[in-house]
């Protein structure tokens, strides 16, 4: 692979600020390859507390989007990157803040089914990236995108948003040292 990855963040990650040197490593790694580095921050602690307010789904969507801003800048501040448009370019790895991206999408439910794992996944195909990497701060119980969805390990809508990609593969932090991928099926 010699072109552009797409990393998710899982917003879980945001509240374990040890986990952000091993995964800043691998990052590391992956531009030192040659490879255009993307990074997408997931919703975490701040669209947890959007869900537990209690608004209709389309309400509910658009704040869990607009939360992905201030996501973006935890993100940017704990690696250490700056945080741009999704269409400005840039030489080194970066935070890509899809917030305002996210809810110029038409055609995607406007509902819980939709997650930032599955806006990161449209975006990244949307791009013509050659690979998609969800980084969650547990191992994936399965290796098949279906049955990750059947158990809430994705939303229901990841199966649709990856169809164009290539490649999407799920990373786990261990320990402190390591960050394990594991590709899907």
């Amino acid at each position: 692979m010699k072109g552009e990855v797409v990393i998710k963040l899982g917003g879980s990650l945001f509240t374990q600020p040890a986990l952000m040197a091993p995964i800043s490593t691998w990052i590391d790694g992956l531009a030192e390859s040659n490879l255009k580095v993307s990074i997408v921050a997931g919703g975490g602690k701040f669209v947890d507390a959007i869900r537990e307010l209690n608004f209709d789904d389309k309400a509910a969507h658009e704040l869990a989007c607009e939360a992905l801003a201030v996501t973006s800048t935890v993100a940017g501040k704990l690696l250490g990157l700056p945080v741009r448009d999704p269409k400005e370019s840039s030489d080194g790895p970066v935070i890509r803040d899809l917030s305002r991206w996210a809810l110029g999408q038409g055609d995607i439910p406007r509902d819980w089914t939709v997650t930032s794992d599955s806006i990161a996944a449209l975006w990244a195909a949307q791009r013509n990236a050659d690979a998609l990497v969800l980084v969650k701060s547990i191992a994936p119980p399965s290796r098949k995108v279906f049955e990750l969805i059947e158990c809430g390990f994705v939303d229901r809508f990841f199966q649709t948003a990856v169809a164009g990609l290539d490649e999407v593969r799920i990373a786990c932090v261990e320990g402190e040292s390591c960050v394990a991928e594991f590709p899907l099926e």
